[in-house]
């Protein structure tokens, strides 16, 4: 389906079963990953001026069942002014991550082979694309976007996912080159801990005004677990001019990720009691007003650049005032910190055994192949998602007993063998009466007949259907052969039963010996 101002694009995409270089992050204990790469055509689709709809591109992506961990994007953008482009990142869930607006200046072409990737920074510090002094001509890469791509953590990657690129400015004109996705997965999202950490503030402490070295104070972690998954940050800074104001967080590897640059405008204390997420609104596009507290908002750079780190160890917050006239103070911080752990991991396979679907042997990859929960090593019938083991009918056939007879409908020969032998005895007890006792006896005959014929009737309606012969026997025409003659017997002499009777007992034991 074609829409106004849409394309739908013809795609390929890979699935990498083991660990790939990707990005800065490092996977969650237990997780099994995989990056799963997509990649558009050469689409050169112009994009309009000055128009708020702009384009938007859809990039189809498999089902997959594994939660997303990590999402880069990279785009090849021509434009002759970039601050004209407004780039957003929609996912199949409808969750949107803004990946610039407004950035990029007067220069030509600065995104034209970008990869947004939230931790970006620290191969190209700062990092951040609302901070990064762009030169004319030359693709700025890595950036980290305007809003966390870590919002789409916890989702599925399947369905559509769309780049929507606007021109919000009359006079110049660009062109979408190409555009690709790289998605990190896990087979199964780990178990994870919370704990909070109160930066050490005996008293309020000043900020010095426009003085580049700032304040620093130190925040110690230990006794949580080795990996981080989760961060959020919240501080309690009174100023009278918010733009003022560089902060700063610092890991233990002593990872930095700027959190604000130059955001509050001239409004006082808008930071006293902000919390800082990646699921905030961006701290670049946040209205501020006047001795609101702004909270909650996404840093500058996202806080998932810590990912994958010990968090055990010093944090330091650093605050800088970069312009004079306007004072703060730091009045608290604190670090809310969520870790993974997997508990016990029985087959050493880094996977816990709470998370893991085959919990006695190593395997890494869990591929469950049925998706019934027990993983392909564990399952003797990896394709079967009603079976893990094969039981009596063996792995795609159901063990049940429909009919009641005490023996596996799957089984149906040996369920045929088992009625015939009773058709059998029957005719063997079924006794010719002559017409003086035929009276005193016919209730006798007529409750033996009955039983053989509901034995037969049970070889006709078996719930299976069909039975195996090894010469291709009619099974359900040998029964009623047996039974005409049984029934014939009934009406004419003693002799002639005899005679029938004989006969009826041959069909059966024919019939007994083609069965396989």
């Amino acid at each position: 389906m074609k829409l106004v101002g849409q394309v739908i694009l013809t795609v390929f995409w890979v699935l990498i079963s083991q660990p790939a270089a990707f990005g800065i992050f490092s996977d969650p204990p237990g997780c099994a990953g995989s990056t799963i790469s997509v990649s558009s055509s050469t689409v050169n689709l112009a994009i309009p001026d000055n128009n708020l709809t702009g384009i938007s591109y859809i990039m189809p992506i498999s089902g997959n069942p594994r939660v997303i961990t990590d999402v880069d994007v990279t785009v090849n953008i021509s434009h002759t002014f970039s601050k004209d482009l407004d780039i957003r990142l929609t996912s199949p869930q409808g969750t949107t991550v803004l990946l610039s607006s407004g950035n990029g200046g007067s220069n030509d072409n600065v995104f034209q082979g970008t990869l947004f990737d939230d931790s970006a920074g620290i191969a190209n510090a700062p990092g951040a694309v609302t901070d990064t002094a762009f030169t004319n001509g030359v693709a700025e890469t890595p950036l980290v976007p305007e809003q966390p791509l870590d919002r789409f953590a916890g989702e599925k990657p399947g369905g559509n996912w769309i780049l929507t690129v606007k021109d919000l400015s009359l006079g110049d004109v660009g062109t979408l080159n190409s555009w690709s996705l790289a998605i990190r997965v896990c087979a199964v999202p780990p178990v994870s801990a919370s704990a909070v950490f109160v930066g050490a503030v005996a008293a309020p402490v000043a900020i010095p005004d426009n003085n580049p070295a700032g304040i620093s104070r130190d925040l110690i972690v230990n006794g949580i677990g080795s990996k981080l998954c989760g961060l959020e940050l919240a501080t309690n800074i009174t100023h009278t001019f918010g733009a003022d104001l560089e902060i700063f967080l610092i890991a233990p590897n002593l990872r930095q990720a700027t959190i604000t640059s130059d955001n509050g405008g001239a409004n006082d204390n808008v930071f006293a009691g902000t919390t800082w997420t990646n699921l905030g609104t961006p701290v670049v596009d946040r209205v501020y007003t006047n001795l609101e507290v702004a909270t909650p908002l996404a840093p500058e750079e996202s806080l998932a650049t810590f990912y994958g780190v010990n968090p055990n160890g010093i944090w330091t917050l650093l605050i800088v005032d970069d312009a004079g006239g306007d004072v703060g103070v730091l009045n608290s911080w604190s670090l809310h910190f969520k870790t993974c752990s997997n508990g016990p991991d029985t087959d050493g396979d880094i996977l816990g055994d709470s998370l893991d679907n085959c919990p006695n042997v190593s395997s890494p990859n869990q591929t469950d192949s049925d998706s019934d929960g027990t993983g392909d090593l564990c399952d003797d019938c990896a394709a079967d998602p009603l079976k893990v083991v094969a039981g009596i009918c063996g792995c795609g056939i159901s063990d049940a007993d429909l009919d009641h007879s005490g023996i596996s409908d799957c089984l149906s020969n040996a369920e045929v063998k088992n009625l015939l032998s009773q058709i059998k005895a029957s005719l063997r007890r079924v006794k010719p009466a002559s017409t003086l006792q035929q009276r005193q006896r016919q209730k006798e005959l007529n409750a033996k007949i009955k039983e053989l014929l509901k034995s037969l009737d049970s070889v006709v309606s078996h719930p299976t259907g069909v039975f195996t012969t090894t010469d291709g026997t009619d099974v359900t025409q040998s029964a009623g052969k047996i039974s005409s003659a049984v029934r014939r017997a009934l009406r004419i002499n003693s002799g002639a039963f005899s005679a029938n009777k004989k006969s009826a007992l041959k069909a059966l034991k024919s019939l007994n010996r083609v069965m396989t």
